[in-house]
């Protein structure tokens, strides 16, 4: 069931032979299973901001920076969560609506439908398709002068940009003064965070692990990927499908099961 700003519910049809097990509480109330707590390898969206655990100092430190500064850069590796940083760890505490682009290969295109006032605060995912995806250079100025126009005029702006074209958005006449400052580097997440991305998401629903080494396993593993979060967030989405819904646990016996 999903809910739509006229208030209309949608209902989505199960596939045939799905049965959803429930277990019933000590008073006979059927209990709905919860949410997955992880989003798989999809980013963490702004409703998602209830279950983004792993960043809360660097959440703290970005508001802090972005109070003083029109424009936030959040730069890091491909993977390394920029994107889930911005819209559940930001913009949750900045507005309620934010409007957002990609560049794509057509940036002024993309901005065609952004139209912010005082005030407003805008997102501008992945600025690296600037780069990636041909868009002619003059285009790209022009696209990057607009950006730096809206924050003269008191909009707040923040963009996620891959490390590896750093160098080349700070190229661009318009960003070079706004960008050293605008800068905020984000780091892969240690073990320690992934933990807590592991976690506490699943406590929060009442559920648990049912072998803790089974999370220093996966922790482990995933720490040698480039891109830990969605490959974390992955696998734990894919262990869910398997929880135990009586005992409110994923079971030991889910990771064998998907060959861990």
């Amino acid at each position: 069931v999903s809910g739509a700003n006229c208030g209309v519910m949608h209902y989505r049809a199960l596939p045939a032979g799905h049965i959803n097990h429930r277990p019933a509480t000590s008073w006979g109330v059927i209990e709905a299973d919860p949410p997955c707590p992880w989003p798989g390898l999809a980013a963490y969206g702004s409703d998602a901001a209830e279950r983004y655990f792993g960043r809360e100092e660097e959440v703290c430190r970005a508001l802090n920076q972005w109070r003083s500064v029109p424009l936030l850069a959040v730069v890091g590796p491909s993977g390394v969560g920029k994107s889930s940083f911005v819209y559940a760890g930001l913009l949750p505490h900045r507005a309620a609506r934010v409007p957002a682009a990609r560049p794509g290969s057509r940036p002024l295109a993309a901005l065609a439908c952004v139209a912010p006032v005082s005030g407003d605060v805008v997102v501008i995912d992945q600025f690296e398709e600037c780069f990636t995806l041909g868009a002619a250079p003059d285009e790209i100025s022009t696209f990057a002068e607009r950006l730096c126009g809206w924050t003269a005029s008191g909009v707040a702006v923040v963009i996620t940009l891959r490390d590896d074209y750093l160098a080349r958005a700070h190229a661009l006449p318009a960003l070079r003064e706004q960008l050293p400052a605008a800068l905020f580097l984000l780091a892969p997440l240690d073990a320690a965070a992934l933990t807590r991305v592991l976690t506490i998401p699943i406590q929060r629903v009442g559920w648990r692990f049912d072998d803790p080494a089974m999370v220093g396993r996966m922790v482990d593993e995933a720490s040698r990927a480039a891109a830990a979060l969605p490959l974390l967030c992955f696998a734990a989405t894919n262990l869910w499908t398997l929880r135990d819904p009586v005992l409110r646990r994923i079971p030991a016996s889910a990771e064998r099961e998907l060959g861990g």
